[in-house]
């Protein structure tokens, strides 16, 4: 149940080539022709200019760039740990009280997922205060910032839904068995 909804996500964004995902890459410019400018002597010709192109990288590919290896292990790792844990508590458990008791840990991966957020704030506004920095280099910043948070709560989503839905029940099971002798909710 976790694992399916993750891959057609994936999916559909490895699928996804949008004109807007471009992303741009240094190259040298041409150099300009002969007779366009005047050397004086003592002048030296400025060196050749950075020209932008276009390079098309997929969404799946921008998701992994933006988590990095740490966040691209850690918040799924965690999130799946979470899973496995929920489903056993609910499982086995037969007291609401002891599901209620394990929404503590569900929010881990959302939490891993703001550390990230915050680290990549600082690294963002560390590139700002640098004397000319590059819109490049804080878009990362700013695509790790907003994409770890989104990984946190995608990962944590199906163990929410797990155990409200195994309180509810269980809170409804126990519910029936623990009504006082001689009411009932049918006659």
């Amino acid at each position: 149940m976790y694992l399916a909804p993750l891959a057609f996500f994936c999916l559909i964004l490895a699928a996804d080539t949008p004109e807007s995902g471009e992303f741009a890459v240094p190259v040298e410019a041409a150099a300009p022709e002969e007779g366009t400018f005047e050397v004086l002597p003592g002048d030296h010709p400025a060196p050749a200019k950075q020209a932008e192109i276009p390079v098309r990288q997929s969404r799946l590919a921008w998701m992994v760039q933006s988590l990095g290896c740490f966040y691209g292990l850690i918040i799924p790792l965690a999130g799946l740990v979470v899973f496995a844990g929920a489903c056993l508590v609910v499982a086995l458990s037969k007291r609401p009280a002891l599901i209620a008791s394990y929404l503590v840990f569900v929010p881990l991966p959302s939490l891993i997922g703001i550390f990230g957020s915050i680290q990549g704030v600082i690294s963002a506004l560390s590139f700002i205060g640098h004397a000319e920095p590059r819109p490049s280099d804080i878009a990362i910043g700013i695509s790790t910032a907003l994409f770890t948070s989104y990984a946190g709560l995608l990962a944590s989503a199906p163990s929410y839904l797990i155990v409200g839905i195994g309180l509810f029940v269980r809170t409804l099971q126990s519910g029936k068995s623990q009504a006082p002798f001689g009411s009932s909710i049918l006659p």
